[in-house]
């Protein structure tokens, strides 16, 4: 008997199908740009670090016709010590701490030097804004340091009528930071974003910033002692005939460099 023979079976090659997976990569990527968190980045403009010098260095800021003052803010684990680095005879009743904190007593009774460097000054120096009373111990930094009341206080040396306009003025809408080795990243930049742009307090309208306004109505709390809801609660000032603006408080903050081997 002949054997059958055997037909050769040819396999044909199939192109695979798609359309199933495409169809679930669309339906994917819609769900996975709803379930995405954005992170927010936000800059700063500083100049660098520099090494604090003697107030009396710069003879040429000294021989200005009419120098404004140099704010500078030292930031310690007792508050904010707020200074004039060239020791202007008219900033000396903004050294003195604010009335919450004992006003002329917190320098036991005795005038403090307001010569020397700005380290020693911040070392001898009453905090003219003490922590908040309603702080305790156990709480960070950033949580104890009285951000309100150093905005009030900025914003009233801002707004002072004989330095109103030359605060605008190149260079001399500079604050200085000096920040003793204790303070914390997070304390050190909530201070930054305090006093570069006035605020405006939540359900007022206090008008553009001038040397002749009303400087309660652009103060938290309208002039009295301030709260951190307050501060949370407030908005930037914003105005001008071309579109939003945030009028300028100190925007140009410098760090300085602590005490060498300090």
């Amino acid at each position: 008997m002949a054997k059958r023979r055997r037909k050769d079976v040819v396999d044909e090659v199939q192109d695979l199908n798609l359309a199933p997976i495409m169809n679930m990569v669309m339906i994917l990527i819609p769900l996975l740009l709803l379930s995405t968190e954005f992170m927010k980045a936000g800059v700063v403009n500083i100049s660098s670090p520099r090494q604090a010098q003697a107030t009396q260095a710069d003879s040429e800021e000294q021989e200005e016709e009419d120098p404004v003052p140099r704010v500078l803010i030292a930031i310690s684990s007792d508050g904010f010590r707020v200074m004039d680095q060239r020791n202007l005879p008219d900033f000396a009743g903004f050294t003195t701490p604010i009335e919450r904190c004992g006003g002329a007593a917190a320098a036991g009774g005795e005038e403090t030097p307001a010569g020397g460097s700005p380290h020693a000054r911040a070392e001898t120096l009453p905090p003219t804004i003490c922590l908040r009373t309603e702080s305790s111990d156990g709480d960070a930094l950033l949580d104890r340091l009285d951000y309100a009341s150093l905005y009030n206080h900025l914003a009233t040396i801002r707004l002072q009528p004989q330095w109103y306009d030359r605060f605008s003025e190149e260079n001399n809408d500079v604050i200085s930071l000096l920040a003793s080795p204790e303070v914390d990243f997070a304390s050190l930049m909530k201070t930054m974003d305090t006093v570069r742009f006035f605020l405006r307090p939540e359900g007022t309208d206090p008008g553009e910033p001038s040397g002749g306004a009303n400087i309660d109505a652009f103060l938290l709390g309208g002039g009295g002692e301030p709260t951190l809801e307050q501060l949370e609660n407030a908005t930037y000032l914003t105005g001008g005939e071309d579109g939003p603006y945030r009028f300028r408080l100190f925007p140009d903050p410098v760090l300085m460099l602590p005490r060498a081997g300090g």
